[in-house]
């Protein structure tokens, strides 16, 4: 078989099966209907493909904050957490079993920090109280943020069966049975959550007494 012709099989075994690439559009909105960022969805199934494309997990330190203020990670992934403002900071969690500390640095690239448990992982300044992060280290596959419209797309690739997707914020009080939605999907499909509870503040340290 030539080479060309090997190409063109391919591509039609690529086009006969509309699970490869397929991609879901994620959203979520709260009791009013108005878009919900910062909310973590990841999805999990059989024959799910991890993305392995994804750029280094970065938590930098910038005017006085942590950006992004959520972040997600696979278990066994490491976070930097490089500081960009002009003053020293002290970052650290008592979030066990991923607890960990940064001693005072003005350091632009302190050593990153491998998240090893899956769990929440919150972030804190010991010299800035106001400042707050939020990690979720997951055992997911495929994940991903929501943005500024409450959308998130995740890259379902592989996917033969129903998926499981589920959503995480710090500012979500609904229980899981509204957080979890078991769909059968192919490319184009979306898939909406309109949460019921009143959410959190946007960020407060009201979160921090829940992980």
């Amino acid at each position: 078989m030539t080479a060309l012709k090997r190409f063109s099989f391919c591509t039609l075994l690529l086009l006969m099966n509309p699970a490869f690439g397929a991609g879901v559009d994620v959203v979520v909105v709260d009791r009013d209907g108005n878009a919900v960022a910062d909310v973590v969805v990841f999805a999990s199934g059989d024959g799910l493909m991890p993305d392995e494309s994804r750029d280094a997990a970065v938590m930098e330190q910038v005017n006085q904050a942590f950006s992004p203020h959520v972040l997600a990670v696979r278990r066994g992934e490491s976070v930097a957490f490089p500081n960009n403002d002009p003053f020293a900071h002290h970052v650290y969690s008592f979030s066990r079993p991923n607890d960990f500390t940064q001693p005072l640095s003005k350091a632009r690239n302190p050593a990153p920090v491998e998240f090893e448990h899956v769990g929440v992982v919150v972030v804190g300044c010991n010299i800035h109280d106001n400042m707050l992060g939020y990690i979720l280290v997951l055992d997911a596959p495929v994940f991903s943020i929501t943005d500024e419209n409450g959308r998130a797309r995740l890259d379902v690739a592989g996917a033969h069966s129903e998926l499981t997707f589920e959503i995480w914020s710090p500012r979500i009080r609904d229980d899981k049975d509204a957080t979890t939605r078991n769909v059968t999907v192919d490319n184009g499909s979306r898939v909406e959550f309109r949460l019921q509870k009143k959410l959190r503040a946007e960020h407060s340290q009201e979160s921090w007494s829940d992980y």
